[in-house]
């Protein structure tokens, strides 16, 4: 005795298929028919609703799609480093080069940690289970932005225009030919908060002296960290969140420099001259 019922047409069906896959025609075949006669079997014996599981499946997509761009963000994040680049050369041309794969670059890293945290959020918002390691790096990320809700975090967690930080870092280091830029790798003209640091260079360390990196990369780092969490722009932050054209945000950053507008006035004329040559940039 049969344990389900089958009707003729399913064993026509399967029948055929045997038929088909009979001979020297690879295991796919054989592994489709297993897989195809299991699902029948289930189908029969509980009554499986297929339609059940693909309404299931629409109903949870954004969840399913968010924890495949997690996944791939880990690979990525974790593949990509150490970064290729380092240091610009100060010739106009690679600089421009360089320094725009620089932020490019850490603005990819900025997009992939958004995409974990939402993936989280999404995922305990269905009841899903969250990854023990997951949490760990979301408490780390709290600390690291100051910050005690995610709505936060992703506010300060945001990328930053490549105009805006390539103009900032032509007017302040001088195409990268200051000797701040030259000896300690400073591009932004960031200074120090504190009188100490880690770089070896001929300054002494002082509250108001020019901060020095170990590389320009770091410098870029640096920029972003500090336009995402001191509080002087949290205007332009709240700013990122409706727009990411550069000549309106940059309108927000009037205390990164003691000149204020007449500061605003004059990156804004370089980015403008950067939009005019966006093809020699992204080459």
């Amino acid at each position: 005795m049969a344990l389900y019922p089958v009707n003729n047409e399913r064993k026509h069906m399967f029948n055929e298929l045997a038929r088909f896959c009979s001979g020297p025609r690879s295991h796919f075949c054989t592994y489709l028919f297993v897989i195809l006669g299991f699902t029948a079997i289930l189908s029969a014996a509980f009554g499986y609703d297929c339609e059940s599981l693909r309404s299931y499946i629409n109903e949870h997509q954004t969840v399913i799609e968010q924890n495949e761009v997690d996944a791939r963000d880990k690979y990525y994040f974790y593949d990509a480093e150490p970064t290729i680049r380092t240091n610009c050369s100060p010739t106009r041309e690679t600089f421009m080069s360089c320094l725009s794969y620089m932020v490019r670059e850490e603005n990819r890293f900025i997009e992939q940690h958004r995409s974990r945290i939402i993936s989280i959020e999404v995922a305990a918002s269905v009841g899903a289970t969250v990854n023990q390691y997951d949490l760990i790096w979301l408490e780390s990320m709290h600390k690291k932005y100051k910050t005690k809700t995610n709505k936060e975090l992703l506010l300060r967690l945001a990328p930053i225009p490549v105009e805006m930080a390539l103009a900032q870092s032509i007017l302040e280091s001088g195409w990268g030919t200051s000797y701040a830029a030259r000896v300690g790798n400073g591009l932004f003209g960031q200074i120090q908060s504190v009188g100490t640091h880690d770089v070896s260079v001929p300054w002494k360390p002082g509250h108001d002296m020019p901060q020095p990196f170990k590389s320009h990369r770091d410098s870029v780092t640096a920029y972003f960290m500090n336009l995402n969490t001191h509080p002087a722009y949290h205007g332009f932050r709240i700013a990122r969140e409706q727009t990411d054209d550069p000549l309106v945000l940059i309108q927000h950053m009037t205390r990164y420099s003691i000149r204020k507008h007449a500061y605003i006035k004059e990156i804004s004329g370089i980015i403008k001259s950067i939009k005019d040559m966006e093809y020699e940039i992204r080459k």
